[in-house]
């Protein structure tokens, strides 16, 4: 498996990471939690997106 495959993998399981976390805050009534735990997620698939994409953001590396 190559790493676009592997960070395409990880983008994906982030995804459904972000719809239970938005199902669990619909449940329950602790929003704060739910609302920490989605920046961070957000926060790291800005990252992923920006190593995907060029790679000029933190001087990080692009794909091959």
């Amino acid at each position: 498996m190559g790493a676009k495959q592997i960070r395409y993998l990880v983008g994906t399981i982030l995804v459904l990471l972000v719809a239970g976390v938005l199902a669990l805050d619909h449940v329950f009534d602790s929003r704060i939690a739910g609302s920490a735990i989605l920046v961070v997620m957000g926060l790291v698939g800005y990252l992923e997106f920006s190593k995907m994409s060029s790679g000029r953001y933190l001087r990080l590396s692009s794909l091959p």
